[in-house]
């Protein structure tokens, strides 16, 4: 049986490959950036612990606030989570997140 981690892992590094190369290329390595993940539409919240996962798998100096709780039913516009950190490690784990959340999510 595979486990989770290892299931998120190699989506990181299927997403991924060898690094951001647009990131790197052009943001600075100093630089830092706060985001918010917020619902594009009506949803029931799931996934939130993976996402965590992987912005922390990315990157362990992230911060992250969760919002809401998964099972949470929230309409467009909720904020879900707030991340904050080296924006190029922002930028590398934000799709691989997001792609977990929608799934998860159903949407």
């Amino acid at each position: 049986m595979i486990r989770i981690d290892r299931l998120i892992k190699d989506a990181i590094k299927e997403d991924i490959g060898r690094g951001d190369i647009t990131s790197i290329a052009v943001i600075p390595k100093w630089q830092t950036s706060k985001a918010l993940m917020t619902a594009k539409e009506e949803m029931v919240v799931a996934g939130l612990h993976v996402a965590v996962f992987v912005f922390k798998t990315v990157d362990k100096k992230i911060e992250i606030r969760i919002k809401v709780k998964d099972g949470e039913k929230v309409k467009k516009g909720t904020v879900l989570m707030e991340v904050s950190g080296s924006t190029r490690s922002l930028l590398t784990a934000e799709r691989t997140a997001l792609n977990f959340i929608q799934r998860l999510s159903g949407i």
